[in-house]
Formats: structure tokens, sequence, C-alpha cells
């Protein structure tokens, strides 16, 4: 099952040092160039393991916090070609005008002594999921292993989340998120950067005689009701965070998504995709930087 959870490992010794704010700074002057990364070493796969059992940030951002998450800018560093399916790169483009996603995220004490807190992270990618997708999108967030939980639930290295966006036509999905590596620093009193290197499995349920993607016309062919093979790419997430005097937050956030090679060959082989993940190879292909807000909720 991909949501096995995997064992720790004492990798964080090895693991290759990395200044994840350059990371960010260099996309960002990358998207403000408009054109192809000059230093495609900005572009590949982490080498991180997990080097800690979850995410320790600090005891400032304690709480639930109102959020809003701004796109800076996209870019596609092996080109448009691998950037997805045709026209992908073009939709994605055409987000950028889109006000601010608003969500909550909230931090609970953890039970280290150095006062630090984690992410609840069922609570956030719920909250993360409905403000994207939809107020009533998401149908239940779980772990692993039992099923749908609370949104209080705790995993922080594996988590389920089924949904039925907006705009999808009644369809339920199942994304299924496996954290396979970890990093994080304080760099300094008010100031902290992580990241994470997540592989998303989405899989789509059958269709359903009572839903409306279910309905058929009179006359019309019966529906199939084999779903599609699952989608699955492994996308990093660096973050940074700088506590301002007024208490609110600030920061900004890169993700890069990596194709997952032969993930596509299933017997409803999509051969474009699969050699699109091969030619990959180490580098992303789709990467986006968004500006953050974070002010405490009332």
């Amino acid at each position: 099952s991909p949501l096995l959870l995997r064992p720790r490992t004492s990798a964080a010794a090895e693991a290759v040092p990395l200044d994840l704010q350059a990371l960010v700074e260099r996309t960002c002057s990358d998207v403000a160039a408009n054109g192809p990364p000059g230093n495609l070493s900005f572009y590949t796969r982490p080498a991180y393991a997990l080097e800690t059992a979850d995410l320790y940030y600090p005891p400032w951002l304690t709480g639930t916090w109102e959020v809003l998450s701004s796109t800076r800018g996209i870019i596609a560093p092996l080109g448009t070609g691998f950037f997805g399916s045709p026209g992908a790169y073009e939709r994605a483009m055409a987000t950028l005008n889109d006000p601010p996603l608003s969500y909550r995220a909230r931090f609970s004490p953890s039970a280290e002594a150095d006062g630090s807190c984690i992410c609840e992270r069922a609570f956030t990618v719920a909250s993360i999921s409905r403000a994207a997708m939809g107020a009533n999108a998401v149908l239940g967030v779980g772990g692993p292993s039992t099923g749908f939980l609370l949104e209080g639930v705790q995993s922080a290295d594996a988590l389920e989340v089924r949904i039925r966006p907006n705009g999808a036509d009644g369809r339920v999905f199942r994304a299924q998120l496996e954290v396979i590596g970890r990093t994080s620093r304080r760099t300094g009193d008010n100031s902290f950067e992580c990241a994470e290197l997540t592989r998303q499995t989405v899989f789509a349920e059958p269709v359903g005689t009572n839903s409306p993607a279910g309905q058929q016309q009179p006359g019309a062919r019966p529906p199939s009701r084999a779903p599609p093979p699952p989608l699955v790419k492994e996308i990093e997430t660096v973050s940074t965070y700088q506590l301002q005097p007024s208490g609110r937050v600030l920061g900004q956030q890169r993700t890069l998504t990596f194709l997952v090679a032969d993930s596509a060959y299933t017997s409803n082989t999509d051969y474009d995709a699969l050699r699109r993940s091969r030619a990959a190879g180490r580098y992303g292909v789709d990467g986006r930087v968004y500006d953050l807000v974070y002010d405490k909720a009332r």
C-alpha cells in the first residue's frame, strides 16, 4: 500500500545541506525573468530523507491562523512540453490573477521539550482542500489504516483525503499522501524554513448510479464503471516563515512537482506520459511560488 509508514532513518547527518531560502529566492528570480531557468540544479529531486518524526515549528506558530496564499509565479523548468497534458501550462498561467486562496492552518504544542509545535495536518489539509475545491468538497480525512478519521487526528507521514471537487460532475476521488522526505531548520529567533517531499496518489472512485456523473441520459450507452488508473506524482514543498513585530507571520512557499517513472505504465498506459516521466529524470517539471500571510484567527 502506498500509505505504509516508512521507518525513520539516520540520514539526517548524511543529507546534503540545503539553503531552502535560496531555492525559493532563485525560483522567484527565474519566474520574474519569464524564461527557462539558468541553472537546473535548483530544480533537482531533493536528497534528504525523513530526518525527523515530524516538522517541529517554532513556538510562535502555535495556534489557529487565517492564511492568505497568493500565487507569485509559475515556471516549467524543462519547458512547457514536460509541464503536463496539452494545455496544462496555459491553464495554470491563467490562474495567476485569481484572488488569494484563504484557508485556516492550525499548530498544536508538540511533546518536545523545546516548546515547538506541529501542524495539525488533517485539519489544515481539509481547510486548504475546501478553499481550493469547494466548501463541501471534503467528504473525509483520515489516517492510513483506520479509515476516515476526525480532523484532529495526527499522522505525520500519511494522510488520505476523500473529495468531490466542484466542477467534477459529481465524481469522487481519494488522494493518498505519503511523506518520503523531510528537513527543517531554525534560521533565527523569528525565522524558520522547512521542506517535505510527498508522494501523492489520486484514485478516481467508480462512478455511482446515484451521482450526477452516473446519471444516464435516455438512449445513451451505459457508462463504463471501471475507474482510470491512479495518478502518481511527487511534490516537494519548501516553506519559509518570518515572524513580524506585529505578530503577523509572512512566508513564501515553493512547490515543485516530479514525474514518477513508470507510474503511468498500467493496463491503460498513457505512453506519452510514460515518455515524459522517464525523460524528466531527476528534475522537477512544474514549479510554483506563493506568498503567504498568516494572521491569528479570532
